[in-house]
């Protein structure tokens, strides 16, 4: 999965892969995934496409 110009393995974990992104570490791995409702041991894989736009939106906050 390409996200905010970084390419995440789509099978680890959302919270390992968001952490693989530079600035990203635990606290703000764990904001972003608050924020979008989810919990840490889901796969980047298993979030639909709605919540991968949403994701890409609260990243440009984090990355850049």
């Amino acid at each position: 999965m390409l996200l905010s110009g970084y390419r995440l393995n789509e099978n680890k974990r959302i919270f390992d892969s968001l952490q693989k992104i530079y600035g990203i570490g635990d606290n703000k791995a764990n904001q972003i995934l608050s924020l979008l409702g989810l919990k840490k041991n889901i796969l980047l894989k298993d979030i639909d496409y709605s919540q991968q736009l949403k994701l890409d939106k609260i990243m440009v906050h984090y990355v850049n």
